[in-house]
């Protein structure tokens, strides 16, 4: 599944505080959800995405943009799935920021993947910001990619020699009963 927020993508989401009507904005060319002067103080984003297959693990990716001088300790993000908060904004930048898009300050774009245990027939996203430094900072997401799999897990089984043989997460380890 993926998102690139062509003004269809945006079907599905719901977005509170919003500073505008509008939902997305460009930046070097692409949409984004969000954006310069659109996503405010104590604005959300969520969605529910229905996942394709049985599964036990996702991958889970999403681009954040970071516009216009983002104030890491006063500015921050948190990221859930299915109500659980799985990454929060470090209060120090992540990386090197130069003027991309939005108003003059600097910007920065961060991809982020997470590994996942999940098993429902449902993802529930929530995006949420937290803009307390005051001027124009704003956040903007993009490229939403989600991955499901069924990764094997082995129960532990025994041998009927002296040898018991434990499978966990992919791993055989071999252990001498006593």
């Amino acid at each position: 599944m993926r998102n690139n927020f062509n003004d269809s993508d945006v079907v599905g989401f719901t977005l509170n505080n919003f500073q505008t009507s509008n939902k997305s904005s460009a930046c070097q060319d692409v949409n984004i959800l969000g954006g310069y002067q659109i996503f405010g103080s104590n604005a959300n984003i969520k969605k529910t995405y229905q996942l394709p297959e049985a599964h036990n693990k996702i991958i889970f990716l999403i681009t954040v943009y970071y516009l216009d001088n983002i104030d890491n300790i006063q500015d921050n993000f948190k990221i859930l799935l299915d109500n659980k908060e799985i990454y929060t904004s470090p209060s120090t930048a992540a990386g090197t920021r130069s003027q991309i898009c939005g108003g003059t300050d600097d910007d920065e774009i961060q991809n982020l993947k997470f590994n996942l245990a999940h098993s429902g027939a449902t993802l529930d996203f929530e995006f949420q910001g937290q803009i307390n430094s005051g001027g124009d900072p704003t956040f903007g997401i993009r490229d939403i990619n989600i991955i499901s799999y069924k990764e094997a897990v082995y129960q532990d089984l025994e041998w009927t020699s002296d040898l018991t043989w434990n499978a966990t997460n992919d791993s055989i380890h071999a252990l001498k009963s006593s």
